[in-house]
């Protein structure tokens, strides 16, 4: 293609300054000259004017200055050289010596400058024929060498579009041949919808060969496709077909084709288009494959995945697969209920990650060391029990499993199936069994010590009783009356140590068949109800300050054990409290790491520390000579453990107080 702004490009300084070109060659004076020697011209026509007489007429004289500047080709000294000289003319008129006539004098003035116009006049209009004549002369030798430039340029572009049509030519043959290899290197059919607004196709011999028909059997077209497509495919082709030429969406589906057998084959087709500016389809290309056999293969297997499916999911025990990353394939119903998820949750998850990291102690579980994946790794089974597993809330599961190796046709390790079983119940079973037994073994134990003790706190009183009726008897044949009240109230005082000792027993027999329900408890108010309850037991050392504080927590418990536990602890510690001069009881608490601690403290006697366990145990007394049973603290610790808490003692030794010290499961309320 040829450029004209180039070639105009090459011409542009034709006729840029036509002033400046010099003067014709028969001129030959410089320019300076010429205009020296108009100057002179014009300086000796103004002396002869102003020595010649004003009737004489010298204004042939002033136009020879004009004539003098046309080999300049400048106007603007021409117009220059003109108004000097008609000032001239009218300055003559001036200084010229007297002589004529006046009507001559003004006439030959007249004519003087009409002739001085005339002249300019005529060599302006002799300038500027000049100057046109030159442009033109300019333009036509440009115009010439401008088709020359053109000419040399088309035959140059039609040399290389001549050397491009070879290129081209060359390239399409060489297309061609690629394109026919690669279609007969192919088992994929091709075809070519050359005009989508006609019915006209073309069909590559392997598109023929997968129908079962030769090239020249029929001509290709849309309606013969339309014609093989199967009956229940025809609506989806044709939607996906017009969304592909609206919507631009990918051209990609399966159908069912009817072969020259009768039979239908599966086939996957896929095509795209070519569109024009406006994005309007013109051309539509495209391949099929014939995917009978794939088709058939996943219906056999989905059939056979059903099959397992069921088998899956009626097992009871938990079953989930795993490939060679760990990851699970598939998860039955029983697995995914017992791990709280749905099955399609567990699909793809790192199996150790999600349900296996962390051991039941709470340190973490590498999964270098699991045998679930060990199982794919070194291809051996692996059947490990008691371990968890952790559900999705967060809880474990106590399991037994199996992890079994699943291997390829080659023996290749392909990844594992894991089958486990929830022994959480079982375990729970045994933990309680052994709870039950370890308590039965305390409660024999303490069933044995509380026979002996019962044995000998009983026996006492009874010896005592049946000494002193021996000693009434004789008081009453001996007639000693005095005697005889005295051996009846050491008779009344065995008697009613019995009772207590009865009624201890009784309180704590009624402790250890249970609680009732529990509820939240303010244990200031219980402590205070606690109080009142022993107020009569404390009269005697009504200079005894009590004290208990409003800062107790609310716990949750059973109202009248715990009010039975306040009492008890309360009774004791004044019990206690020995000899002080400003003996005090306080209920108050203070917040440990893990929990609140509920402390019942006295300034009293004390107790060693060798004996801050074993004074819970029932009957033991440390202090013989202070009145009690050793009931009180054995009914305060089953009373504690019975809401799942725990008791202990705090004390210096003797003379330094006690804190009996509890914790009790605070309410999660408020």
């Amino acid at each position: 293609m040829i450029d004209v702004k180039k070639v105009d490009s090459q011409f542009c300084e034709a006729t840029r300054a036509p002033n400046a070109e010099i003067p014709p060659s028969w001129l030959t004076f410089s320019a300076l000259g010429h205009k020296l020697f108009s100057l002179a011209l014009i300086l000796l026509a103004g002396i002869t004017d102003a020595l010649t007489p004003l009737g004489v007429a010298v204004g042939v004289l002033y136009v020879l200055p004009i004539i003098s500047t046309l080999p300049l080709y400048n106007p603007t000294t021409t117009r220059l050289m003109a108004l000097t000289t008609i000032s001239m003319i009218l300055t003559g008129y001036w200084i010229s010596p007297a002589g004529g006539l006046y009507w001559m004098v003004i006439t030959n003035r007249v004519l003087s400058i009409l002739a001085v116009g005339g002249t300019y006049f005529i060599v302006i209009q002799a300038i500027q024929a000049s100057e046109t004549s030159k442009i033109m002369s300019k333009i036509l030798e440009r115009e010439q060498t401008k088709q020359t430039v053109i000419l040399e340029e088309k035959h140059r572009a039609m040399l290389n579009l001549l050397e491009d049509f070879a290129q081209a030519r060359k390239w399409i043959e060489e297309s061609k041949e690629r394109f026919d290899l690669a279609i007969s290197g192919t088992n994929d059919g091709i075809w070519d919808w050359t005009d989508v607004t006609k019915d006209h196709e073309w069909w590559s011999p392997q598109l023929y060969g997968l129908l079962g028909y030769q090239p020249d059997e029929f001509s290709p077209c849309r309606s013969k496709f339309k014609d093989m497509l199967h009956p229940d495919d025809h609506e989806r082709t044709f939607q996906l077909l017009q969304d592909h030429f609206d919507k631009n969406e990918p051209y990609d589906i399966e159908y069912r084709l009817l072969t020259k057998s009768g039979d239908y084959r599966w086939f996957h087709g896929r095509g795209n288009t070519l569109r024009d500016k406006t994005r309007r389809p013109l051309r539509m290309t495209g391949s099929i494959q014939d995917i009978t056999t794939r088709k058939e293969a996943e219906d056999a297997f989905l059939q056979l995945n059903r099959y397992h499916s069921l088998i899956l999911a009626s097992a009871g025990e938990g079953i989930y697969g795993l490939d060679l990353q760990g990851k699970s394939t598939f998860v039955n119903p029983a697995a995914a209920t017992m791990l709280g998820y749905e099955p399609e949750e567990l699909i793809g998850c790192p199996m150790h990650v999600t349900i296996h990291h962390t051991k039941q102690d709470g340190s973490p579980y590498p999964p270098k060391d699991c045998p679930m994946y060990m199982a794919y790794r070194d291809g051996s089974v692996y059947h490990v029990e008691e371990e968890v597993l952790w559900r999705k809330n967060g809880t474990s599961l106590q399991v037994d499993y199996t992890s079994t190796p699943i291997r390829g046709k080659h023996n290749e390790l392909l990844g594992a199936v894991v089958v486990f079983k929830d022994t959480t119940l079982r375990h729970q079973v045994e933990v309680e069994r052994e709870q039950f037994i370890s308590k039965l073994e305390q409660t024999n134990t303490e069933l044995e010590q509380f026979t002996y003790t019962v044995s000998h706190d009983l026996k006492s009183p009874l010896v005592t009783i049946r000494g002193f009726i021996g000693y009434v008897q004789k008081g009453l044949i001996e007639n000693n009356r005095e005697q005889i009240e005295s051996d009846l109230k050491r008779i009344d005082t065995a008697a009613e140590k019995m009772q207590i000792l009865l009624e201890n027993l009784h309180a704590l027999s009624r402790v250890g068949k249970g609680v009732g329900s529990f509820e939240d408890l303010d244990l200031h108010d219980v402590a205070q109800e606690a109080l009142e309850l022993t107020t009569g037991f404390l009269e005697r050392g009504s200079h005894v300050r009590i004290h208990i504080s409003s800062a107790l927590p609310t716990v949750q418990g059973d109202r009248i054990r715990l009010v039975e536990l306040f009492q008890n602890l309360l009774e004791n510690a004044f019990k206690f409290l020995g000899q002080q001069v400003n003996p005090c009881i306080e209920v108050d608490a203070r917040q440990d790491d893990e929990a609140q601690v509920i402390l019942v403290r006295d300034n009293g006697i004390g107790i060693k520390p060798a004996y801050h366990t074993k004074v819970f145990e029932i009957f033991e007394r440390l202090q013989t000579t202070i009145p009690g049973t050793g009931v009180g603290l054995a009914l305060a610790k089953r009373i504690v453990m019975l809401h799942h808490g725990r008791i202990w003692i705090e004390s210096d030794g003797y003379g330094k107080g006690t804190t009996v010290c509890m914790i009790i499961p605070v309410s999660t309320k408020g």
